[in-house]
């Protein structure tokens, strides 16, 4: 089951790197809005949740943390080891 789905991204000054997403609690009724800090959604991801993209109301890439070397984690929505962050094809909001 998806615990969250992200439809926005916010980039920091380099856009390779996210500072922020815009998430959605999967609850029953009205979805519930909130911008969220990456490193809060690795953190999440990390305690289990299940968190998704979803573009124009479809479901997208299942979003996974990836740890560089360097102790940087990153959100992925593949399993390739680029430390790049990866949700490039989601809207920005910043």
């Amino acid at each position: 089951m998806v615990d969250y789905w992200i439809t926005e991204v916010c980039y920091s000054r380099d856009p390779a790197y996210i500072y922020s997403v815009r998430i959605y609690y999967n609850a029953r009724g009205p979805y519930s809005a909130s911008t969220k800090l990456k490193n809060e959604v690795v953190d999440l991801i990390n305690r289990g949740y299940v968190i998704y993209t979803e573009v124009n109301g479809r479901q997208g890439a299942r979003v996974r943390t990836f740890r560089h070397p360097n102790g940087n984690y990153y959100l992925r929505t593949d399993p390739d080891n680029r430390p790049e962050d990866n949700l490039g094809s989601l809207p920005r909001f910043c």
